[in-house]
């Protein structure tokens, strides 16, 4: 077979936005001891995601940080959030609501269902919770 040499290896962080900021990459470069271009072999490594910021509402009624499928631990208010796969895990509000009930073990009914603009809290377009939403 061949021989390869490990002539250097870096370790470098990179933030995938569509892993939701989390990931790790390791760059190691292969010298062949007969010449030639080195070969660069990228490896991925799941890294911890980094903390959540602090809960701007941490100690109200509502533990936001415990419900699941949050969307990148965004807290609109007390007791809303930005949930991730309404459309294609949940369908509806009330749905996701019942996965919270089950998540907390506290009885939680869906209050309104709202589109954000961006990924953000800036409402688009207002929805009834049994509304399904894509």
């Amino acid at each position: 077979g061949s021989a390869a040499v490990l002539g250097d290896v870096a370790l470098s962080r990179a933030y995938d936005s569509s892993s939701k900021g989390y990931c790790s990459r390791a760059n190691i470069v292969l010298i062949d001891p007969q010449g030639g271009e080195p070969q660069l072999i990228p490896e991925s490594t799941a890294c911890p995601k980094p903390p959540p910021p602090p809960n701007p509402f941490a100690g109200g009624v509502c533990d936001e940080y415990a419900w699941p499928n949050l969307d990148d631990h965004t807290v609109c208010g007390e007791c809303r959030v930005l949930a991730d796969m309404i459309g294609t895990r949940y369908m509806s509000c009330d749905e996701y609501c019942g996965s919270v009930s089950s998540a907390v073990g506290t009885d939680m009914t869906c209050t309104g269902a709202w589109e954000e603009v961006s990924d953000d809290c800036n409402v688009e377009s207002t929805h009834s919770c049994d509304e399904q939403i894509d």
